[in-house]
């Protein structure tokens, strides 16, 4: 996939891009259709613009199929009065990302037929924010905000690969990584199975709706007795129904340090964890705009319709899920947020702003903000100023010494120096 070509807009002398497209309200209005004319314009054209005395015009335009001229009926710039709402213009350079890019600031401007109406400068900010302490060391925010099951692609995959890791986890002792199950009871019963499977190898089957395992049909084996095959289907049962708001962590004996497989870490989002860490850990807090997640899925449990005993079909049983910070924690994670990233979190615009009245804020951004801002020099009183006059320039400074300290102090000749008292 080609990243979109953005806007170009002309401000100040200078040309910007910006991340907004006013010219969509135009073209619907006058029933437009553009042929995009390359691969990172699938909106079907390049604009180009001019922002002057707060007013936006549009300069130019490129498409496949119409010229400027045969769009606007003349060859001038036009001003832009059917537009009204947001342009937001990347000021810095530009961080490329996958298939997109992102300025650190922008220039936010809010527009009503074409006149901006209020200027601010807004900040991006990360969602993939990485946490720096606790269990979910260097995980990002948005994997524990959301968990696997609500970020994969492809959910039948995930699952599977899951039950997968955790019959790995209980058939090959040398598996070196924790799981993550839901509680279930371990009995003497399990743990015998789980040695007799890791003793007598089986093939089994996995897709996304069905397990299944080839029976042994040991000789004189009594009908009414279970195999060890049959039994460990019914511990995989087990855990699948299990309830996945508890979770533990299982480990064999020789391996309590090791790490957790990804298969099976974070399957569900952990608002508790995240909840605990707002409230206990000062330089954490949550990105606001994360919080305004409407749509989560959380998985229950597994549906089990057992087929025989060693053939079963499973389901996810997925729950619609809620963030439920209660309203004191979000005020104070709005709180430490502002304090920790010096922004302010503009709910109804849903962004981040700069506070203009910090003085190093107006100092930046005053020349954005105010098209006759000019910047402010300390005067200084160049004859008190006392400076470096020393010259290096003869001997380039040779060891650290100064052209006159070499002439007087070494008679000209730097390799005097190690003679010196």
């Amino acid at each position: 996939m080609t990243m979109q070509a953005k806007e170009i807009i002309e401000y100040r002398g200078e040309n910007y891009t910006m991340s907004n497209l006013p010219l969509n309200q135009f073209i619907e209005t006058n029933k437009l259709k553009f042929e995009a004319h390359t691969t990172a314009h699938w909106r079907g054209y390049q604009g180009y613009w001019k922002l002057s005395d707060d007013k936006l015009y549009i300069i130019d335009i490129e498409t496949s199929n119409q010229n400027y001229f045969e769009v606007f009926n003349t060859n001038e710039p036009v001003f832009a009065n059917w537009f009204s709402g947001i342009i937001q213009i990347g000021l810095g350079k530009a961080i490329y990302n996958d298939f997109s890019s992102y300025h650190e600031n922008y220039l936010w401007l809010n527009f009503e037929n074409g006149h901006v109406i209020e200027k601010r400068i807004s900040c991006f900010i990360n969602s993939e924010e990485k946490i720096k302490f606790g269990k979910y060391k260097d995980k990002s925010i948005i994997e524990v905000l959301k968990g696997q099951i609500n970020s994969t692609f492809n959910r039948d995959y995930l699952l599977k690969e899951y039950l997968n890791e955790v019959i790995n986890f209980c058939i090959n002792k040398d598996f070196n990584k924790k799981i993550i199950v839901p509680h279930f009871e371990i009995t003497d019963q399990i743990r015998k199975t789980i040695d007799d499977v890791r003793n007598h190898s089986f093939n089994s089957l996995i897709t996304k709706n069905f397990f299944a395992i080839e029976k042994h049909f040991y000789i004189n084996q009594d009908e009414n007795d279970l195999e060890e095959t049959e039994h460990f289907s019914n511990i995989l049962e087990k855990i699948l129904t299990s309830d996945y708001r508890i979770m533990r962590t299982l480990s064999h004996k020789n391996c309590i340090n090791c790490d957790i497989s990804e298969k099976t870490n974070l399957i569900n989002p952990d608002i508790n964890y995240l909840d605990w860490a707002i409230k206990n850990v000062d330089v954490f807090a949550i990105p606001p705009h994360l919080l305004k997640i409407e749509k989560l899925k959380f998985l229950s449990n597994f549906i089990v319709k057992r087929l025989n005993s060693t053939i079963f079909e499973y389901s996810p049983n997925l729950t619609d899920f809620k963030l439920n910070f209660n309203v004191e924690t979000l005020k104070l994670n709005n709180e430490k947020f502002e304090k920790i990233y010096g922004v302010t979190y503009d709910e109804v615009q849903n962004n981040y702003f700069l506070d203009l009245n910090v003085k190093s804020n107006s100092e930046k951004f005053g020349h954005f903000l105010d098209e006759n801002f000019e910047e402010e020099y300390e005067d200084y009183d160049y004859e008190d100023y006392d400076y470096d006059r020393r010259s290096y320039s003869e001997y380039n400074g040779v060891y650290g010494f100064d052209d006159d300290t070499i002439n007087s102090a070494f008679e000209g000749d730097p390799e005097n120096y190690w003679n010196i008292d």
